[in-house]
């Protein structure tokens, strides 16, 4: 072969390689990357819509247990059972807390977007003390339920107060006809824990502090109730307390409520002329001839033995 020829010859060769280069670099690209590229692209959006089915379903596993709750809380599926019971219920707990002249009133029931929504109005008359005590125990009660609204006033020449509160209570229809919950003519049972603290002793002192003390004006009994004797009767201490104001006495043993104005605690030793009376979970220590007002606190170990 001469030069000529070979020369010729080149640069069809040079031509045929860049074609074989191109040509295969179009089939990687179309056949091979492009498709693999793609294909791993529709598996990264499966993973990602994966995950969010995975968190969709931990989300309605909440949802689902959450509403369980509040299908089980909700009054009677029942109209006429659910403001009748919960009515019942209502009246139950004001006569319950001692709360004298009780009444609880129905009012006209309105939809809502979940259910149906009650509306009771609930007066009675007692003391401050008393009326904690039904605010405790309305709150632990397992009811869908609120105090909307809550009115005091205090009774003229009295310790008493006059409360009236507007109660709302939900009913929620069942999910399916076959649902379990919420009942179909019974009340929820149990409590529901909603208070910050469980004993009632730390809601008692609510109470204690007298807070309408200037609304009401005038004295506070405890101001002018005063120790002014102990004696014994059948080697038992009998604590005597008078009001200087009106010469009423309060007598009291060892575990007796002791009850004057704004002050309400229990006796709980005597030692000499000294009284340990215990009050909102503090001790008070208070000496004959002074008032229930000088009384001050001591620490738990230093109570006197009971005698």
């Amino acid at each position: 072969m001469n030069n000529n020829n070979l020369r010729s010859i080149i640069p069809i060769v040079i031509c045929l390689l860049a074609g074989l280069w191109y040509g295969a670099s179009w089939l990687y690209k179309t056949q091979y990357k492009e498709p693999r590229d793609t294909q791993q692209k529709r598996i990264d959006e499966y993973k990602q819509q994966i995950e969010l089915g995975t968190r969709n379903l931990a989300t309605m596993r909440q949802v689902v247990a959450a509403s369980q709750v509040l299908y089980a809380r909700s009054l009677p599926r029942q109209a006429n059972d659910a403001r009748s019971q919960y009515q019942f219920w209502l009246l139950e707990l004001v006569k319950f807390c001692d709360l004298s002249q009780p009444a609880v009133e129905t009012l006209a029931p309105t939809r809502i977007s979940i259910g149906n929504q009650y509306r009771f109005q609930v007066r009675g008359r007692g003391s401050l003390e008393q009326v904690t005590l039904l605010l405790y125990q309305f709150y632990w009660a397992p009811f869908l339920q609120r105090v909307s609204m809550m009115s005091i006033t205090p009774v003229e020449n009295s310790e008493l107060v006059d409360v009236t509160l507007t109660i709302d209570a939900i009913t929620i229809p069942p999910a399916s006809p076959t649902s379990l919950f919420p009942l179909a003519d019974k009340l929820p049972t149990g409590y529901q824990k909603r208070l910050a603290s469980n004993p009632f002793s730390t809601y008692r002192l609510i109470a204690d502090r007298n807070l309408l003390q200037h609304t009401r004006g005038g004295i506070d009994k405890a101001d002018h109730t005063y120790l002014t004797s102990i004696q014994r009767i059948d080697d038992a201490p009998l604590v005597w307390l008078t009001d200087r104001t009106t010469g009423n006495i309060t007598k009291a043993t060892i575990g007796q409520k002791i009850e004057a104005g704004s002050f309400r605690g229990t006796l709980l030793s005597v030692d000499g002329r000294d009284i340990v009376i215990e009050r909102g979970g503090i001790l008070w220590l208070l000496s004959g001839g002074e008032s229930l007002k000088d009384a001050y606190a001591i620490p738990k170990e230093a109570k006197p033995p009971v005698e």
